[in-house]
């Protein structure tokens, strides 16, 4: 079920009676787990919605220096943008900003799913241009492992952002599957044609 501060059953009535409200999605930040499908549906998301789409791993690395805190500041000034993953040590130049955060809050089975899926499409497409350890299944590294051992921790992060000062004037919109998010996308784009 969605939830956004207001009970609902139906998806694609999260923000409104009507369906998504596409005027109240000025600036997005993605919550879920590794392979909840964060960049893909931010991707859409911004598409849908004509705004730009920061991708979190493209603001620099390491995540946290002071290039990717500089980058971060500089892409959320913007009046409107869709930011695709949660903003680890960026959060007070993020969230203030925010003003919906949607979780995509799925199962572990179904997020475990979508990362074998993606590892074997990587495996086939870009073996053996990547590191070594990005093959090893049991690399603490590995994104299949990564997904399975922080699951609890990103869907307890993402309770507890609902009741943290710093977000609590943005809208949270949470989908506990991905019809959920599917569905409300959906409306969200037959409203825009």
């Amino acid at each position: 079920m969605i939830s956004t501060g207001l009970t609902s059953d139906d998806p694609t009535a999260a923000a409104s009676d009507n369906g998504p409200d596409a005027r109240a999605l000025d600036r997005v930040v993605l919550l879920g787990g590794v392979g909840a499908g964060k960049t893909t549906f931010s991707a859409r998301l911004a598409a849908c919605l004509g705004v730009r789409h920061i991708k979190r791993d493209d603001l620099g690395f390491p995540i946290g220096s002071q290039d990717y805190l500089d980058r971060t500041t500089t892409e959320v000034a913007a009046d409107s943008w869709v930011f695709d993953g949660p903003p680890y040590f960026a959060e007070t130049l993020v969230y203030p900003r925010a003003t919906t955060i949607i979780a995509l809050d799925f199962e572990r089975a179904v997020v475990l799913r979508r990362v074998l899926a993606r590892t074997v499409k990587a495996m086939a497409t870009h073996w053996p241009s990547r590191a070594a350890w990005e093959w090893n299944i049991f690399s603490s590294k590995h994104p299949v492992r990564w997904s399975w051992t922080t699951w609890a921790e990103r869907r307890q992060q993402m309770a507890d952002l609902r009741i943290n000062p710093i977000v609590t004037a943005a809208e949270f919109i949470h989908f506990g599957t991905p019809i959920e998010a599917e569905l409300w996308l959906a409306a969200l784009g037959a409203q825009a044609t």
